[in-house]
């Protein structure tokens, strides 16, 4: 319940993360990663506020699912063009009618509580030769984490900064009460990539992001 609560309030806060450059970095990363086309069906795990597909504007064919009603409520609002469902990604078979040929998930293994059963959800649900794109946090270290966060910082961003200040110190500090192991896994590089090569997938690229924080991690059935 604790958790729940606690990505409820995150919620509010998710878009302050839009003033930080290595954040827009790092879903620039995953955008070129995916090489998403308007006629293919994506499915995001653990979507959030649709930061994400929000660089998409009223192209692509997403289904966003997440299990916060609230984190839903305001990718809603942000992404017109797209179909939501709230689910928690631990409960498997998910009530999905279709498959995809891109599976989207960025740094939600935090919130999975076995990789493995993961993993063998995800290939059920690609098409044939369809490809998963993943990134995961692999470091424990808040303040490497809140470090990276703030690189690169330009005068064209300050403005933005200021506004959502408020917003990224409580990001900051909900990290700092989430970074326990009770709230949220923390896998292992070499863990993630065994456990996607155990599902059916093969891993085809992994290259580390976020001031080497994350992996990013592309696999295709």
């Amino acid at each position: 319940m604790k958790e729940k609560y606690l990505w409820h309030v995150y919620s509010y806060l998710y878009n302050s993360l839009l003033a930080l450059p290595s954040y827009n970095q790092l879903l620039n990363n995953i955008f070129i990663a995916s090489n998403i086309n308007s006629n293919e069906n994506v499915l995001d795990i653990g979507s959030g506020t649709g930061n994400f597909e929000r660089l998409y504007g009223d192209t692509g064919n997403f289904t966003m699912m997440d299990s916060s009603k609230q984190m839903v409520k305001i990718s809603k609002k942000k992404i017109k063009k797209g179909s939501f469902i709230i689910h928690d990604m631990n409960k498997y078979h998910y009530p999905l009618n279709k498959k995809f040929e891109k599976i989207i998930s960025i740094n939600s293994l935090i919130g999975v509580d076995d990789i493995n059963k993961f993993f063998l959800e995800i290939n059920s649900l690609l098409t044939e030769n369809g490809e998963l794109v993943i990134t995961s946090s692999i470091e424990n270290n808040i303040l490497k984490i809140i470090k990276c966060s703030l690189t690169g910082i330009k005068a064209k961003y300050i403005p933005k900064i200021i506004i959502y200040t408020p917003g990224l110190i409580l990001v900051f500090l909900l990290n700092i009460f989430l970074v326990n192991p009770k709230n949220i896994r923390i896998y292992k590089k070499d863990e993630i990539i065994e456990a996607i090569n155990n599902s059916g997938l093969n891993v085809i690229t992994k290259k580390l992001v976020y001031c080497n924080t994350s992996v990013l991690i592309i696999a295709k059935k």
